[in-house]
């Protein structure tokens, strides 16, 4: 595992503990170190297999790691 690997799943983890609790997606995009909400949405996508906006629709739970 690299350290773009590590840095890529620690956001991923960290992603889906603030959508999960509903925290606005341009936040989270912020504190993630992304310069705009679309890389971040891009990223995200990649990760998940759908949008964060798709993610927040869907989720029934806080505990959303069956993602992963």
């Amino acid at each position: 595992m690299t350290f773009q690997d590590l840095v890529a799943a620690t956001r991923y983890d960290l992603a889906i503990e603030q959508l999960s609790r509903r925290v606005p997606i341009t936040q989270i995009a912020i504190a993630l170190g992304y310069s705009e909400v679309s890389a971040f949405s891009r990223a995200f996508r990649q990760w998940a297999g759908q949008s964060p906006r798709n993610f927040l629709a869907t989720s029934k739970t806080p505990a959303a790691a069956a993602f992963r």
